[in-house]
């Protein structure tokens, strides 16, 4: 799991359903392509201890920065890499919390699975999941009001 600054994964409440898991979220004020070495780090150190991982998900920030999408591309693709090279792994999810993404982050996210689909070296499946836009006669409900509210 790996998550941006911006993009909550969990409660409290809701953390001891991830007891096996390893989460490398971004720490405050560290910029991004730090975070996508830390990334890519903890990924050589899974595969040089001929381990791998089950599933890999991207919780991705409100940011439409350069950086951050280089940072996001990094990380896609060191997943490919892993999935091309582990039996287990056969997709990214990719999920935008905010009901609010505007429409770059939302294309910025499209060309990047484009690129991770297409890709005939490593191709992988990716799943977005953006959060609904909720109406005005239905409260934020579900999996992303979790995400949205640190509660």
């Amino acid at each position: 799991m790996i998550v941006e600054s911006g993009a909550c994964a969990f409660s409290r409440e809701g953390a001891e359903r991830f007891d096996e898991t390893v989460a490398i979220a971004q720490l405050r004020d560290e910029p991004p392509v730090e975070l996508a070495h830390r990334v890519l780090g903890r990924v050589a150190s899974v595969e040089r201890s001929h381990m791998g991982f089950d599933a890999a998900t991207l919780f991705v920030g409100p940011s439409t920065e350069p950086a951050a999408a280089s940072a996001r591309r990094l990380m896609a693709l060191a997943v490919a890499a892993h999935a091309a090279a582990s039996s287990r792994l056969s997709e990214l999810v990719v999920v935008v919390a905010s009901p609010h993404a505007t429409e770059q982050l939302r294309a910025q996210l499209l060309d990047l699975v484009d690129d991770l689909m297409l890709n005939p070296d490593q191709p992988l499946a990716v799943r977005v999941r953006f959060a609904a836009q909720p109406t005005a006669a239905e409260p934020e409900s579900g999996v992303f009001w979790r995400l949205n509210n640190d509660r």
